[in-house]
C-alpha cells in the first residue's frame, strides 16, 4: 500500500478534496466550508490533466452556485429543492477523483 509520504502533492491533493466531500456527507463541515476548500485545494493543483481539473471544475461551481443560492436566501446550508442536484454533483466529484 502507498504511504502518504510517497503520494505527489497533487495525489495528497485530491485525497484531501475527497475526505472534505465525506466530510460534509456526514455533516461535519458546512457547505460554504466546503465550496471554499475544493476551490482552494483545485487552485493548487499542479499537473493534473487540463480536462480533468476542467471536470472538477464544472461540478464545483454547481456547488458554489447552489452555496451561493443558499446564502442569498439566509440560509447557511442546501435548499431543499437544491439538495438532489447537490448530491449528483458530489457523487460525480467522488467519482472523478476515486478514478
Amino acid at each position: 500500500m502507498e504511504s502518504q509520504s510517497d503520494k505527489s502533492p497533487d495525489e495528497k491533493t485530491l485525497e484531501s478534496m475527497k475526505e472534505l466531500i465525506l466530510s460534509y456527507q456526514g455533516r461535519a463541515i458546512p457547505l460554504h466550508h466546503l465550496s471554499a476548500q475544493l476551490n482552494s485545494l483545485m487552485n493548487i493543483l499542479i499537473s493534473v490533466d487540463p480536462g480533468f481539473k476542467n471536470s472538477l471544475f464544472r461540478e464545483w461551481m454547481v456547488i458554489e452556485e447552489i452555496n451561493a443560492l443558499a446564502l442569498d436566501s439566509g440560509k447557511e446550508d442546501v435548499m431543499e429543492e437544491h439538495k438532489t442536484i447537490l448530491d449528483g454533483s458530489l457523487r460525480k466529484l467522488l467519482t472523478l477523483l476515486a478514478g
